[in-house]
């Protein structure tokens, strides 16, 4: 039944998706991507620009380099719903990279903190103790977490960038007959039922390719959802 329903579906979803398609040449996308992967934490263009885990923690140098300010993603604020707790670490602490320095909790879960590169806390942001919901309001700035002093910003190198993290969210289940394409090439037809893909498995690779991805059901019971 689900091959006959494929057969049915799968011209008019091949046209409907190829009116879609990216002009954008897939050279184009990897010269984009190679220009963006040189910018890293190496040279001085780097500095001040957040870099994001997979987890969604966010970290911003300072103009030397030396002391990098934490927090999480304003994405993943909203997937926690209203804060009423924040755990901050004490100052002087020592951290390996990917140590838990704190938490947050909110009216529906909780969510330990890990710090993207080892180092010492200097400071931590204690106007959270008092407004934990700041961290709703604000979490990309005001509402930083904790500033560490960096001892190997060679950790750093592995993080994603804005695009990265933004990619990282374009995460599909499909269930049922779907069609799955990156850039131009032609679609090809699975019938994997739960077919499950991560877009370059939020790697590196997958930076400034966001919007070519495309992942399509086109069978009556295919459903297509975004996490």
């Amino acid at each position: 039944m689900a091959t006959q329903v494929a057969s049915r579906l799968l011209p008019a979803a091949r046209g409907a998706l190829r009116s879609t398609r990216p002009s954008v040449r897939p050279q184009a996308v990897a010269a984009q991507w190679r220009a963006g992967a040189r910018r890293g934490f190496g040279g001085s263009s780097s500095l001040q620009v957040k870099k994001y885990t997979e987890d969604h923690e966010w970290i911003e140098l300072d103009d030397a380099g030396k002391i990098g300010t934490i927090g999480i993603t304003t994405y993943a604020a909203s997937q926690l719903g209203d804060v009423v707790f924040v755990e901050l670490p004490q100052t002087g602490t020592e951290l390996k990279k990917g140590d838990t320095m704190g938490a947050v909790e909110s009216v529906k879960s909780a969510s330990d903190i890990n710090v993207p590169a080892s180092g010492t806390i200097v400071e931590a942001n204690g106007a959270l103790e008092e407004k934990p919901g700041d961290v709703n309001k604000s979490s990309e700035d005001q509402a930083w977490m904790a500033k560490i002093e960096i001892s190997d910003a060679g950790e750093l190198e592995g993080l994603m960038d804005e695009e990265g993290i933004r990619l990282s969210r374009r995460v599909r289940t499909i269930e049922g007959p779907c069609e799955l394409w990156l850039g131009e090439e032609e679609p090809k037809l699975s019938r994997v039922s739960g077919l499950g893909t991560r877009a370059w498995s939020h790697s590196r690779k997958g930076q400034g390719l966001g919007e070519y991805l495309t992942i399509q059901p086109v069978g009556y019971s295919g459903v297509s959802n975004n996490i």
